[in-house]
């Protein structure tokens, strides 16, 4: 009786480990997912800040010809 009762006793905290690591399972695979969709959000992030930073060096190159052209005609 007493060899049936452990062996139960053993079974039960089994099968509470099995969905222990089930769970956690769960949560590494949600972990998984959210890592991925924030890997392409910062990558997203990061395009958009190379097309800003661009187009702000093309405004700078613009105004620098347009404050070369003024001061030429300023001068002349």
């Amino acid at each position: 009786k007493s060899i049936a009762e452990k062996t139960e006793y053993l079974t039960d905290y089994k099968e509470k480990v099995i969905g222990n690591i089930q769970d956690l399972s769960a949560i590494s695979e949600e972990n998984t997912a959210s890592n991925e969709e924030v890997t392409a959000n910062v990558f997203e992030i990061m395009s958009e800040v190379q097309m800003v930073n661009t187009n702000c060096e093309r405004m700078n190159l613009m105004a620098n010809e347009l404050d070369e052209s003024v001061s030429f005609c300023c001068c002349a």
